[in-house]
């Protein structure tokens, strides 16, 4: 028996082109949606870190309030000479602006640990005025705007969020 040798020519190879495109581009595609589907995973963990740390840091601050000789008196935010020292996270000793302070959380003087968002930054706070020395009773006024409601709230924690394009964040922020 004699074997016969066939030739195929280039003709008699239709659509392999057309498969391995389809095959890359299906490649491409999943790589997408693995990858939008991950940018979004890594987001909602940020939101659940940054929702855990205000939570955290509102029980905190209600409990320090509670425990102190004038109850419903509040620290004043964090002392900015402190940052970068081993007493940062401490409260200032006075804040007594006539209008409301802003300032980042006072972590130690709370008794947390260095409380962060899920950005890593820290978190920062305001707090009206007539909650930071005695007398607090019930004619104590909330002076801050919440949701668009005014004096609605004693104290916002809050977290700052990623900077905006533009916006330059020092490593050590001071409030304003």
């Amino acid at each position: 028996m004699q074997a016969e040798l066939v030739m195929k020519t280039p003709n008699s190879q239709h659509g392999m082109a057309l498969l391995i495109l389809v095959f890359f581009l299906a490649l491409v595609a999943t790589a997408y949606v693995v990858k939008t589907l991950d940018a979004a995973s890594i987001e909602n963990e940020r939101a659940k870190k940054t929702a855990v740390a205000l939570t955290e840091a509102k029980s905190a601050l209600l409990g320090w309030s509670v425990l102190q000789n004038n109850p419903g008196q509040l620290p004043c935010p964090e002392d900015i000479a402190a940052i970068g020292t081993a007493s940062e996270g401490q409260a200032q000793v006075a804040c007594t602006s006539p209008s409301p302070v802003i300032g980042r959380l006072p972590w130690r003087t709370l008794g947390l640990g260095d409380i962060r968002d899920g950005n890593d930054d820290k978190l920062w706070y305001v707090i009206s005025t007539g909650f930071r020395t005695s007398p607090i009773n019930l004619n104590s006024l909330a002076q801050l705007t919440l949701n668009g409601t005014p004096n609605s709230a004693v104290a916002i924690i809050f977290s700052v969020g990623i900077p905006l394009a533009g916006q330059f964040r020092p490593a050590s922020t001071a409030a304003p």
